[in-house]
């Protein structure tokens, strides 16, 4: 209820004033808000016949934002300013700031949240107590005009926002990946608002803060994205950053974001997945070798897509861990488009990605991280966190087959400290590993012949075929980087410009001969000089071995059956000399 005035001359200076109030306001358009209330603070004071009249707010410390009669506002002890807002009752102090004179601070009440720390204080020669109906009176007219600067004022700001936020649509343009378009919106904010460390995320509404001496204070977070996924965007600040979010806008912030960068958001991510989906369907190959390791795989499919664990495939580089992942991969109910691979050594810039695949709940997805050793210490953290809320989640096992890789043996990793154990153990549970390609030797020649017809077909040149003694030659040879040098290789021949044979110098393998090779003529051909290589090699096995002819056959890659047949075939003299129980 508005305060009654005590006389019929105060009830027209508030009628004069309110129409002076009134003519002010059609100018709104016209004039800065600081001309504005600068007038209307004239008004005031030519009414109520004071000396001065002055607006304060609190930024750290009581300052006078606008005022009139300025000699006259001295300075005032900052308690009073607290009294009146703390009370929100009008304080009136006589003889101050000399003896006859009065003031009076007088809060607002209002639903503006910015006239919250406004007072109002006027100073004159004889204010008096007795004036306080007419002036709480004065006050709530000239509250009522601030309220339409304020609103007016933030429609120009809000309008002003818009403009800044829509320009930001033009560079997004220039985003390949959904982390650049984050990158992109944190740097645009930072520059608008004017802080140091925003940060905007991509996470899953039940993640956690793995680092918790980097703790952010969340500003702004978004709904799901979509109805098949826990993902939000996020806005935030370090806590302990002295940074206040005050000034930004949320409302129009929230619309822009919601109605433009989220759509934009959700059709870089569909494109990042799509992208991946391709490069699976272009890199599509079948499982290929005779090993025992492959008929392995094929024997035991049917159970290890089941997808009830995730599965652990080591081995080292170049065996081929990543084919049988993705065969394996393919076998599931669903199309390849739902099969995504990353690189674990740059997971914490595709986390969002990764952690979104991994979250979607579409039934036999499969997501491939290769080189699971190289995870850094947070992102191990990190995954942990990640697979315990989807264990939560899916009581029975996860829609997503989760496949990696190590080059490395995670349980040594784990006990040098250098990989979690949580994460080993779920890990642990499916693993299958793949021995080098020298202990397969089943599988050098099918690889090496589909090598050939792939190559070959790819350069448009007819196919050649393999020679006795070159396919001697690819299984004798050791292969050090495993399938990934056979292959190159391979394709090393579709620009030598071999015949219609591939004899064996068109391969270029240097052999890895365990001893020198005292040849009695130096005319000696080819064939006696693989002949003599191959006893050598051998030889050299055995006494390695001390004699023990399985662990010589392991060696040198061979079966204990072809081991004996090729001694026989070599005619090796000291064969049963040497030979031990096993």
């Amino acid at each position: 209820m508005e305060p009654v005035p005590g006389d019929m001359a105060d009830a027209a200076m508030l009628l004069e004033l309110n129409r002076e109030l009134t003519e002010l306001l059609s100018e709104l358009v016209d004039r800065t808000d600081s001309e504005l209330l600068h007038e209307c603070l004239t008004i005031l004071q030519r009414h109520l016949g004071v000396q001065a009249v002055g607006l304060y707010d609190f930024d750290s410390e009581w300052k006078l934002t606008e005022g009139v009669g300025g000699r006259s506002l001295v300075r005032l002890a900052a308690d009073y300013f607290e009294e009146v807002l703390e009370r929100n009752q009008t304080l009136y102090l006589s003889d101050e700031p000399a003896q006859g004179w009065g003031q009076y601070l007088l809060p607002f009440s209002s639903a503006e949240d910015r006239l919250d720390s406004i007072v109002l204080r006027l100073v004159g020669r004889k204010l008096l107590l007795e004036d306080l109906p007419t002036i709480e009176a004065v006050r709530d007219l000239f509250s009522a005009f601030l309220q339409l600067v304020i609103r007016n004022q933030q429609k120009h700001q809000q309008l002003d926002l818009r403009l800044e936020l829509e320009k930001y649509a033009h560079d997004w343009s220039t985003a390949s990946t959904v982390s650049q378009l984050l990158e992109m919106l944190a740097d645009q904010l930072q520059k608008t608002f004017e802080f140091n460390h925003l940060r905007v995320e991509f996470d899953s509404e039940d993640s956690t803060q793995v680092d918790k001496h980097d703790e952010w204070e969340v500003l702004w977070r978004s709904p799901a994205i979509s109805e098949n996924s826990s993902f939000r965007l996020k806005i935030d600040l370090p806590a302990s950053g002295g940074q206040t979010p005050g000034q930004m806008d949320w409302k129009v912030l929230d619309v822009f974001l919601t109605h433009q960068f989220i759509p934009l958001l959700k059709d870089f991510q569909k494109k990042d997945l799509e992208q991946r989906a391709l490069k699976q369907q272009q890199d599509c190959r079948p499982l290929i070798g005779n090993s025992d390791t492959i008929s392995f795989v094929h024997n035991e499919a049917s159970s290890l897509i089941k997808g009830e664990y995730p599965l652990w495939i080591s081995g080292p580089p170049g065996v081929g861990k990543r084919a049988i992942a993705l065969h394996l991969a393919r076998m599931r109910e669903v199309s390849q488009s739902l099969i995504s691979e990353f690189e674990a050594s740059n997971l914490e810039q595709n986390w969002t990605s990764f952690s979104e695949v991994l979250n979607l709940s579409i039934s036999s997805q499969s997501l491939l991280l290769r080189n699971v050793d190289r995870l850094s210490e947070v992102m191990q953290s990190q995954l942990v966190e990640q697979l315990k809320t989807i264990e939560n989640q899916f009581q029975s096992h996860n829609p997503c087959w989760l496949i990696v890789m190590s080059t490395s043996d995670l349980n040594k990793e784990v006990a040098a400290g250098n990989f979690r154990e949580d994460l080993f153990r779920r890990f642990s549970l499916c693993a299958m590993h793949i021995p080098p390609l020298r202990q397969r030797t089943d599988d050098i020649l099918p690889l090496a012949e589909y090598f050939l017809r792939e190559s070959f077909q790819n350069s448009g040149k007819k196919t050649p075929e393999l020679s006795a003694d070159a396919c001697e030659l690819l299984l004798q040879y050791r292969w050090p980087g495993n399938a990934a040098e056979l292959r190159s290789v391979i394709q090393r021949l579709t620009w030598q410009g071999v015949g219609p044979v591939v004899a064996s110098a068109d391969l270029f393998i240097e052999l890895q001969v365990p001893q020198k090779l005292d040849s009695e003529s130096e005319d000696a051909t080819l064939a006696d000089a693989t002949l003599e290589f191959q006893r050598a090699y051998i030889r050299a096995a055995i006494s390695k071995s001390e004699g023990n002819m399985t662990e010589a056959a392991k060696l040198l890659g061979l079966h204990r059956t072809n081991f004996y047949r090729k001694i026989n075939q070599l005619r090796i003299g000291d064969a049963e000399e040497t030979q031990q129980e096993d």
